[in-house]
């Protein structure tokens, strides 16, 4: 689990992280039981000469814990096992995502990555989708950076729906594409269809002009 003082560097970079691993909110907890399956065995390289035949009574007992133990061996860096002190070298603990989770661990740290789409979630992934495909077409054209555009389009299924309220409220989709205006009544022969099928019945087609 988090120290307090690792929590309080998380908290205080949490737009950073939020930022640079594209994730909408850190939600920190105590415990991360149910999150991941752990186990622990000897290291056999440090304890199996040293041990010799008291080896085999050292896993029985290792066999025994669970995270409680694992985590109190971690915080205090050594424990007493069938009669033997062992240091945080003699063991090696693993940690794996427990069924149907999306977890990791590392230095005994858990994190879990909810992975559940939320239409909300849908729209920004096919927002970002659209601001790609535009930027490409900016780079086809050999725009200069600061050009503004204006896009006329048509559109169905989410896009058209992203489209016609981007006008009256600009996101991301205008201002990193430099868009002053967006403009329905593109031509068939003007522009060839952007799909996206993950997306369902999703497409729009778009013609730039600089202004």
């Amino acid at each position: 689990s988090l120290s307090e003082a690792e929590s309080r560097h998380l908290r205080e970079r949490q737009d950073m992280v939020l930022s640079e691993l594209n994730l909408k909110q850190l939600e920190f907890l105590t415990d991360g039981r149910g999150l991941v399956v752990e186990s622990v065995k000897p290291n056999l390289k440090r304890l199996g000469a040293r041990l010799g035949k008291k080896l085999r009574e050292v896993q029985e007992s290792l066999k025994t814990w669970g995270a409680k133990e694992i985590s109190a061996f971690e915080a205090a860096g050594r424990a007493v096992v069938a009669g033997k002190t062992l240091e945080r070298e003699d063991l090696l603990i693993d940690r794996k995502a427990a069924e149907g989770k999306c977890a990791g661990a590392l230095e005994g740290l858990v994190a879990e990555l909810d992975t559940a789409l939320t239409p909300e979630l849908r729209r920004e992934g096919l927002l970002r989708e659209m601001i790609n495909r535009v930027q490409q077409r900016r780079k086809e054209m050999k725009l200069n950076l600061t050009d503004r555009i204006k896009v006329t389009y048509e559109a169905g299924g989410l896009c058209a729906e992203i489209l016609a309220a981007e006008s009256g409220k600009p996101t991301a989709l205008s201002e990193e594409t430099l868009t002053k205006a967006w403009a329905k009544g593109l031509s068939p022969a003007e522009g060839a269809r952007e799909e996206f099928p993950e997306h369902g019945d999703s497409w729009f087609a778009f013609r730039l002009d600089t202004v």
